[in-house]
């Protein structure tokens, strides 16, 4: 063994230095692909074999299935639709008429209220100018002058 170690590695032979008589030869075989693998091994047995492929028509009939399927749930989807929109218009319907009652409502309130306030204005002025004339006509003085007074600068400041 000590002999191995001492001797040296010889060199590989190049494609030049390759003859006939020194090529690998391997055994030639006729047999490809599966066959072969058959073979070698033991046959599968039926029960651990992988299911066989389906056919034409059984596929055939696992689409139509499939479609018809597809189908049913676009029709019920599409009703549920129409349903709901349906439902969607009542709501917005009853909805908006209860928004008209409202509003009329709000609109006879404030006229009615609204009439009321102007009534009771007109009842005290009429009472101040039955029960007061010189102090209402002081008054509506006063405020005639100041109104003078703002028009005058308001105009000084705009023609300035």
């Amino acid at each position: 063994m000590a002999d191995m170690a001492s001797e040296p590695i010889p060199e590989p032979l190049t494609n030049q230095e390759v003859t006939s008589e020194r090529e690998t030869s391997f055994p030639a075989t006729d047999r490809r692909g599966p066959e072969l693998v058959q073979q070698v091994g033991p046959p599968i047995p039926a029960d651990r074999e992988l299911p066989r492929a389906p056919r034409q028509e059984e596929m055939k009939a696992a689409v139509q299935d499939k479609v018809e399927q597809v189908k049913q749930a676009a029709s019920r989807a599409k009703d549920t639709t129409a349903h709901a929109l349906q439902d969607a218009k009542e709501q917005a319907a009853t909805i908006a008429a209860e928004a008209k009652d409202r509003a009329a409502d709000l609109y006879r309130e404030s006229r009615v209220r609204s009439s009321a306030a102007v009534s009771r204005a007109r009842s005290r002025a009429s009472y101040y100018a039955n029960e007061y004339p010189l102090q209402v006509i002081a008054g509506v003085a006063a405020v005639a002058f100041v109104a003078g007074v703002l028009l005058r600068v308001w105009r000084l400041s705009r023609n300035a």
